[in-house]
C-alpha cells in the first residue's frame, strides 16, 4: 500500500483478512515506516435495511520526525477513507435511509 501526502510518499505491506461470519475486516501493517498499524472494520446489522459501520485504527510511526509530519495527515486520511466508503455504499445501496452524518460515525485513531 502506498500513501502520499505533501512531498512524501510512504509505502508499506499489510495483511488484510475478512471474516464474513463475524462481519469484520482486519488490516495489519507488516513493514514500512510504521512501528505498527492495526485497522478494524465491523459491520453490525441494524434492522433489515441498515448496517452500522464501526472503523477503528491504531498506529505508531517508528521515526519520530516522520510521525510529527504525518500524524495529522493520517488522521484526515482515515476520515476520507470513511467518506469514500459511505459514498460507494450509498451509490450501490441507495434504497435505504441515509447513513448518519460523519459527526455521528465512530472513528478512533491513536
Amino acid at each position: 500500500m502506498t500513501v502520499g501526502f505533501s512531498i512524501f510518499e510512504i509505502g508499506y505491506t499489510n495483511c488484510t483478512s475478512a471474516d464474513a461470519v463475524a462481519r469484520r475486516i482486519d488490516v495489519e501493517a507488516l513493514d514500512g515506516p510504521l512501528r505498527y498499524l492495526q485497522a478494524h472494520w465491523r459491520f453490525e446489522p441494524r434492522g433489515e435495511a441498515q448496517t452500522e459501520l464501526c472503523f477503528s485504527v491504531d498506529y505508531e510511526f517508528s521515526n519520530p520526525v516522520l510521525a510529527s509530519v504525518a500524524e495529522r495527515v493520517f488522521a484526515g486520511m482515515f476520515s476520507k477513507i470513511l467518506n469514500a466508503f459511505e459514498q460507494r455504499a450509498d451509490h450501490l445501496f441507495r434504497s435505504g435511509p441515509c447513513a448518519p452524518s460523519s459527526a455521528q460515525r465512530p472513528l478512533t485513531t491513536s
